[in-house]
């Protein structure tokens, strides 16, 4: 048999399964301080950060923990799980 083997639905769950148990070990949440309104904000992960917020996702990696606020404004955070 030639080509690409197809793989069962389950198989495929399975996967997919240890793939977000790999990703959540990795991943880095974002916390991002709104200092004129004192609102907090929750992300799940840098570009999730950069889509909600319209910013960069390397604007965000370059604030993230740096104390600095961005614009003047934001403060961000990392949070480990």
């Amino acid at each position: 048999m030639r080509g690409r083997r197809k793989l069962g639905q389950e198989r495929l769950e399975q996967i997919r399964a240890n793939i977000a148990l790999i990703n959540i070990k990795r991943a880095i949440f974002v916390q991002v301080l709104d200092q004129e309104t004192g609102t907090e904000f929750e992300f799940e992960s840098i570009r999730e950060t950069a889509r909600q917020m319209e910013w960069n996702a390397r604007t965000v990696k370059k604030y993230l923990d740096s104390g600095i606020p961005f614009k003047g404004r934001y403060i961000i955070f990392s949070k480990k799980l």
